[in-house]
């Protein structure tokens, strides 16, 4: 089963049992992001990518310009440990870590929750890769990515639970547009796949295909 069939059977799953008032609200919203323009501001291939360097789940710091001196880089930008389809896209690249590895690529994972929970995912799920932590959604913000929670949409997730501004650490309420992002060796942007629709997301066999070419 692909990574996207795996979404669409947790998506079926979970708008059972979710209000039809509430599940037309969360797509309501997810409509007027993508009509926002936001996709056309997102970091385009053929772009360098903008430096960061960001704390992985240990607390020490990863400077992009040390990982790109050498290798190439794939970057899965992700809501956080709270959203299942994260984690099930997170679990598939795992599964194909080691393919990525062959192609001189190193994956990094990144969220703006806490180091903490990104502590946490790497131990409870045995990730071989790091997960960086953007703070407030800085980094986000420099690829284009970030967006604010419209306020009917944060009661929802206050609803079930979800409590942004105490796993982020900030009382922003911002997430990114989950996405892939590949770089080649050098820090030019090869491939960027960023959809506002939270239960989509490319294949990790597309990324590696990607990868092998270069």
């Amino acid at each position: 089963m692909s990574l996207q069939q795996q979404l669409d059977e947790m998506k079926r799953r979970a708008t059972e049992n979710i209000p039809k008032n509430t599940l037309a609200e969360m797509l309501q919203a997810t409509d007027d992001l993508r009509k926002s323009g936001i996709l056309e501001r997102i970091i385009k291939p053929g772009s360098k990518l903008p430096p960061f360097r960001l704390k992985n789940q240990a607390g020490v710091e990863v400077d992009s310009n040390t990982l790109l001196a050498e290798r190439n880089l794939v970057i899965s930008i992700f809501r956080g440990h709270w959203w299942p389809y994260c984690n099930a896209e997170l679990y598939a690249l795992q599964e194909v870590l080691d393919q990525i590895e062959q192609t001189n690529t190193i994956l990094v994972a990144l969220s703006p929750q806490k180091i903490s929970f990104n502590l946490d995912m790497v131990k409870s799920h045995a990730l071989g890769f790091d997960i960086l932590s953007d703070p407030g959604n800085s980094y986000a913000e420099e690829l284009g990515l970030r967006f604010t929670i419209p306020p009917n949409i944060r009661t929802i997730y206050e609803g079930f639970k979800i409590n942004l501004a105490q796993t982020n650490g900030d009382e922003s309420w911002t997430l990114p547009i989950p996405s892939r992002i590949i770089v080649s060796k050098g820090g030019t942007v090869l491939e960027t796949e960023a959809d506002p629709d939270y239960t989509a997301r490319p294949e990790p066999k597309a990324t590696i295909e990607i990868l092998q070419r270069l």
